[in-house]
């Protein structure tokens, strides 16, 4: 173990340079780049994935169980490190590669090329992410939109794109909604980013040459309420949240925003099926009383992370990262959510839950 966390602890020291989206790569690992930075692949194009706990223990603790589940990409005892790309033994005595001081897996439920399905699993598991580079003072941040470019508070950064249709003037007639953002007098311009000089005093930056501003009605990171607002304004998007089903709605409940189908209907996934069969707190008469299964339609397929599935009763079902989806039966009009928080016996836990819409915010990234 002394072995492995000295290793690890060399390799914390790498994770704060630039970043290698361009750089070397191990054999059979693959670089899918996109707006916001780059993804890693195995060379069956599965998605690579890193454990925070074991990064924030400096120790690799996934073993026997779970690397049945989440397995090492292994390195043979010929491979030389490469740069922020280095082996370390495990306590098991498995070679294996690590990134930027993170030892990486991939995860047995990705069936299909590309699949991020382990991607926020557990609260600790994190896809494999090298975020390009931005002006200081600027983030990316993951919202209902995709990645966006934000401020150093995590607020989306905007572009306005003026209209010449009668009545679209009502943003300019309220100026105090929308704050330029301002570059530090030593900035310089980056690559798409560029400042402006407005008035002689004030220096504005600007995205592929068009204005950035933040939306005052944006109380909270990972907020976008400005995007399409009097069809001029848009959230600068760098890389597109992964496609929904064509029935799927967003709906605003209690609790935020979660996913609903067609009527409206929230969503739920049992966080541990099994473990709701064990304690027979939910039988057949329970499940058939309370819980619609939601089947596809002809012509469905598997869609990011929501994926079609053979159920127990032998019916296909749609799922969200490997969790089975249903409605509520008392749930009767949108932004209901009676079946959420319902648990197994005292493990409430291990109950079902909704499926709020993913705001990234444990994958912010500066």
């Amino acid at each position: 173990m002394i072995h492995v966390f000295a290793t690890l602890g060399v390799l914390l020291v790498l994770a704060g340079t630039a970043g290698a989206q361009s750089g070397e790569v191990p054999d059979g690992v693959y670089i899918e780049k996109s707006g916001a930075g780059a993804y890693f692949l195995t060379q069956e194009q599965q998605s690579l994935y890193w454990n925070e706990r074991e990064v924030d223990s400096g120790e690799v603790t996934c073993l026997e169980e779970c690397i049945e589940i989440w397995h090492p990409l292994r390195a043979e005892a010929s491979d030389q490190s490469l740069g922020q790309w280095v082996v370390i033994k495990r306590p098991d005595g498995i070679l294996q590669w690590a990134y930027q001081g993170k030892p990486l897996y991939t995860f047995i439920n990705d069936t299909f090329p590309g699949a991020r399905l382990g991607d926020g699993r557990a609260r600790s598991w994190n896809v494999l992410f090298d975020p390009i580079d931005v002006p200081a003072g600027m983030t990316i941040e993951a919202t209902v939109l995709g990645f966006v470019l934000a401020d150093h508070r995590g607020r989306t950064l905007y572009t306005r794109t003026p209209s010449t249709a009668t009545g679209k003037q009502k943003a300019l007639e309220e100026p105090d909604h929308w704050t330029p953002f301002n570059a530090p007098w030593l900035a310089l311009d980056q690559g798409e980013w560029s400042i402006k000089s407005l008035d002689g005093v004030a220096r504005q930056w600007a995205y592929e040459g068009r204005l950035l501003f933040t939306y005052k009605k944006d109380s909270d990171s990972h907020d976008v309420h400005g995007h399409g607002l009097d069809e001029e304004w848009s959230a600068v998007i760098l890389e597109p949240a992964p496609a929904l089903p064509s029935w799927m709605t967003v709906q605003q409940i209690d609790l935020g925003l979660a996913y609903a189908n067609e009527q409206g209907l929230t969503i739920y996934a049992p966080v541990d099926i099994n473990a709701i069969k064990v304690a027979q707190t939910c039988p057949q008469e329970c499940m058939q009383e309370f819980w619609r299964p939601i089947l596809p339609k002809a012509g469905d397929s598997s869609v990011g992370n929501w994926v079609i599935v053979d159920n127990d009763n032998g019916q296909k079902q749609w799922s969200y990262k490997g969790q089975l989806l249903y409605t509520h039966t008392r749930d009767m009009k949108p932004g209901e959510m009676k079946g959420n928080g319902i648990g197994v016996g005292y493990r409430i836990g291990d109950g079902w839950r909704i499926i709020p819409v993913e705001t990234g915010q444990r994958r912010s990234r500066s």
